[in-house]
């Protein structure tokens, strides 16, 4: 996502990321490396394959409560294909 924002955005704009509320007002900036790791993760590359996460993924669904309705966001580009060819 970060990175087509880049792409799609004059080569002098710059962009700047916001702390969460957690860290500035919840936590004061105190105590905080597990809400920094989880801030920068966000902007590292996807990296949830399709041929890696599939077997997951496919004994996840049976044990979503089915009153909900679900979404599964991918990143990664090996998802981006005809999912008709693959077998879950």
């Amino acid at each position: 996502m970060v990175k087509n924002w880049g792409k799609r955005t004059p080569k002098n704009f710059r962009f700047t990321a916001k702390f969460p509320r957690v860290i500035t007002h919840d936590k004061r900036l105190k105590d905080i490396d597990k809400e920094l790791e989880r801030f920068f993760e966000a902007f590292a590359p996807p990296s949830l394959q399709i041929h890696e996460d599939l077997e997951g993924l496919s004994q996840l669904v049976p044990n979503l409560d089915t009153r909900f309705r679900y979404a599964v966001e991918v990143r990664h580009k090996s998802w981006f294909q005809d999912l008709r060819t693959i077998s879950f």
